[in-house]
């Protein structure tokens, strides 16, 4: 089974069908939603980054649901890496937002790695006027 496949299952037992339904309701449109909550996403991307190969899960286009794209978002955010692998990885996701909810989970992330490291600030900007 792939990291991908694990995750997946993974998931699917932590899917909560009430707040799928509300969860939802925020996302029009949005028809892959399982309904796992933030905070268990967080728990998950920390625990991915600390014992599973990450960098094969946050490349992988493979994604069924939207925890998924939540969850390489917070890892790409989390995970110790050099700048340049995170903005290698920055660019890559950034086309994968397709709704408010990543880009606001995604950025709240990002925020935080930022404030660790001043310089990165600058290098976002060119990269998001690029895809903007």
């Amino acid at each position: 089974m792939t990291i991908t496949e694990n995750i997946r299952k993974e998931l699917q037992t932590l899917a909560d069908s009430q707040y799928q339904e509300f969860h939802s309701s925020l996302l029009p449109g949005a028809n892959n939603i399982l309904g796992v909550r933030i905070p268990q996403l967080r728990t998950m991307a920390k625990e991915i980054i600390k014992k599973e190969d990450w960098r094969t899960f946050v490349e992988s286009t493979d994604t069924n649901y939207y925890e998924e794209t939540m969850l390489q978002g917070m890892i790409i955010g989390l995970a110790k890496m050099e700048l340049e692998e995170q903005m290698k990885y920055v660019t890559m996701f950034i086309p994968r937002i397709d709704n408010w909810a990543v880009c606001d989970i995604f950025c709240s992330e990002l925020k935080t790695a930022v404030k660790k490291r001043k310089r990165k600030r600058m290098a976002i900007y060119p990269t998001l006027s690029e895809i903007l």
